[in-house]
């Protein structure tokens, strides 16, 4: 009998969050936001990261189904498996003077 290898994660465990209501909470195969560079994907084992995100958020369910929830702004961060987005965020620029 072959000794077990490690497995690679299947899904990842995510939270979209708005100010004053939780928009989603579960397990995803993927899910595609889009920032200032354009489209990304997050998949299991992505590298951890933080950024700003907007229009959109495409949750991969298991099973092939996708939800696209539309949003305004959001912060996203992506930490060993656990993809946390705070959405309605309406962040202004700052004028330096």
């Amino acid at each position: 009998m072959k000794p077990a290898q490690d497995t690679v994660p299947m899904n990842l465990e995510i939270s979209i969050l708005s100010p004053d209501k939780t928009v989603y909470l579960g397990q995803a195969e993927a899910v595609t936001c889009k920032n200032e560079k354009g489209e990304f994907d997050i998949l299991p084992l992505h590298g951890n990261f933080i950024s700003l995100i907007d229009d959109y958020i495409t949750v991969h369910l298991p099973g092939g189904k996708t939800q696209r929830i539309n949003i305004d702004g959001g912060l996203l961060k992506a930490f060993e498996n656990k993809i946390t987005i705070l959405t309605g965020l309406m962040l202004q620029p700052v004028m330096i003077l």
